[in-house]
Protein backbone atom coordinates (compact mmCIF):
# COMPACT_ATOMS: atom_id res chain seq x y z
CA UNK A 1 0.00 0.00 0.00
CA UNK A 2 1.55 3.28 -1.28
CA UNK A 3 1.69 5.85 1.99
CA UNK A 4 0.87 8.68 -0.12
CA UNK A 5 1.87 11.89 2.15
CA UNK A 6 5.26 9.42 2.80
CA UNK A 7 5.95 9.27 -0.72
CA UNK A 8 5.05 13.04 -1.70
CA UNK A 9 7.61 14.45 0.78
CA UNK A 10 10.62 12.16 0.05
CA UNK A 11 9.86 12.66 -4.16
CA UNK A 12 9.88 16.54 -2.64
CA UNK A 13 13.24 15.79 -0.77
CA UNK A 14 15.08 14.19 -3.99
CA UNK A 15 13.51 16.74 -6.33
CA UNK A 16 15.20 19.34 -4.16
CA UNK A 17 18.67 17.79 -4.02
CA UNK A 18 18.48 16.74 -8.28
CA UNK A 19 17.39 20.33 -8.74
CA UNK A 20 21.05 21.69 -6.96
CA UNK A 21 22.81 19.22 -8.48
CA UNK A 22 21.21 20.13 -12.08
CA UNK A 23 22.31 23.62 -11.41
CA UNK A 24 25.62 23.24 -10.09
CA UNK A 25 26.61 21.35 -13.52
CA UNK A 26 24.43 24.15 -15.57
CA UNK A 27 26.64 26.87 -13.71
CA UNK A 28 29.80 24.39 -14.16
CA UNK A 29 30.16 22.43 -17.10
CA UNK A 30 30.78 23.84 -20.19
CA UNK A 31 29.17 21.22 -22.46
CA UNK A 32 25.85 21.92 -20.52
CA UNK A 33 25.94 25.52 -19.72
CA UNK A 34 26.40 26.41 -23.28
CA UNK A 35 23.71 24.51 -25.02
CA UNK A 36 21.45 26.15 -22.22
CA UNK A 37 22.46 29.48 -23.04
CA UNK A 38 21.71 28.88 -26.78
CA UNK A 39 18.24 27.17 -26.63
CA UNK A 40 17.69 30.45 -24.07
CA UNK A 41 18.26 32.27 -26.96
CA UNK A 42 16.91 30.38 -29.11
CA UNK A 43 13.34 30.69 -27.18
CA UNK A 44 13.66 34.55 -27.05
CA UNK A 45 14.43 35.18 -30.43
CA UNK A 46 11.25 32.79 -30.97
CA UNK A 47 9.66 34.61 -28.37
CA UNK A 48 8.83 31.27 -26.41
CA UNK A 49 9.81 32.89 -22.98
CA UNK A 50 10.20 36.57 -21.93
CA UNK A 51 11.87 35.60 -18.62
CA UNK A 52 15.26 36.49 -18.06
CA UNK A 53 18.02 33.33 -18.27
CA UNK A 54 18.19 32.49 -15.03
CA UNK A 55 14.46 32.08 -14.20
CA UNK A 56 14.19 30.26 -17.63
CA UNK A 57 16.77 28.08 -16.17
CA UNK A 58 15.36 27.79 -12.71
CA UNK A 59 11.83 25.96 -14.89
CA UNK A 60 14.20 24.17 -16.96
CA UNK A 61 16.37 22.82 -13.61
CA UNK A 62 12.67 21.72 -12.22
CA UNK A 63 11.34 20.38 -15.04
CA UNK A 64 14.41 18.27 -16.15
CA UNK A 65 14.47 17.11 -12.25
CA UNK A 66 10.53 16.04 -11.66
CA UNK A 67 10.74 14.26 -15.32
CA UNK A 68 14.03 12.19 -13.76
CA UNK A 69 11.36 11.49 -10.81
CA UNK A 70 8.48 10.40 -12.77
CA UNK A 71 10.46 8.07 -14.97
CA UNK A 72 12.11 6.41 -11.86
CA UNK A 73 8.49 6.69 -10.11
CA UNK A 74 7.11 4.62 -13.03
CA UNK A 75 9.51 2.16 -13.23
CA UNK A 76 9.28 1.08 -9.92
CA UNK A 77 5.73 1.39 -10.38
CA UNK A 78 6.42 -1.57 -12.85
CA UNK A 79 8.50 -3.25 -10.77
CA UNK A 80 6.59 -3.59 -7.89
CA UNK A 81 3.77 -5.28 -10.17
CA UNK A 82 5.64 -7.32 -11.84
CA UNK A 83 5.19 -5.81 -15.17
CA UNK A 84 9.13 -5.54 -15.49
CA UNK A 85 10.55 -9.82 -15.06
CA UNK A 86 14.25 -8.40 -13.14
CA UNK A 87 14.37 -5.39 -11.02
CA UNK A 88 16.22 -2.65 -11.90
CA UNK A 89 16.03 0.31 -9.78
CA UNK A 90 15.44 -0.80 -6.48
CA UNK A 91 12.97 -2.71 -4.39
CA UNK A 92 12.01 -4.76 -1.33
CA UNK A 93 14.00 -8.02 -0.13
CA UNK A 94 16.70 -9.39 -2.85
CA UNK A 95 15.68 -6.93 -5.62
CA UNK A 96 17.86 -4.11 -4.68
CA UNK A 97 20.55 -6.53 -4.85
CA UNK A 98 19.29 -8.00 -8.39
CA UNK A 99 18.77 -4.74 -9.55
CA UNK A 100 22.39 -3.55 -8.80
CA UNK A 101 23.22 -6.73 -10.46
CA UNK A 102 21.43 -5.36 -13.55
CA UNK A 103 22.81 -2.37 -13.62
CA UNK A 104 26.22 -3.25 -13.39
CA UNK A 105 25.50 -5.66 -16.37
CA UNK A 106 24.35 -2.65 -17.85
CA UNK A 107 27.23 -0.07 -17.93
CA UNK A 108 29.49 -3.28 -18.68
CA UNK A 109 27.22 -3.74 -21.91
CA UNK A 110 27.58 0.07 -22.36
CA UNK A 111 30.31 1.64 -21.11
CA UNK A 112 29.74 4.83 -22.93
CA UNK A 113 26.69 5.50 -21.29
CA UNK A 114 24.91 7.12 -18.37
CA UNK A 115 22.32 6.99 -16.04
CA UNK A 116 19.76 8.49 -18.23
CA UNK A 117 20.94 6.06 -20.59
CA UNK A 118 20.12 3.29 -17.64
CA UNK A 119 16.88 4.85 -17.16
CA UNK A 120 15.24 5.55 -20.28
CA UNK A 121 16.94 1.33 -20.51
CA UNK A 122 14.97 0.64 -17.64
Amino acid sequence: MIQAKTLLAALQRQQKALEADLRKQAEAVDEIQQPLKDEYASARKAERTADTYNAWLEAQITQAAVAWLLGCVFVRLCEDNRLIPTPLLSGPGDALRHAGDAMRDYYRAQPLHNARHYLQHC
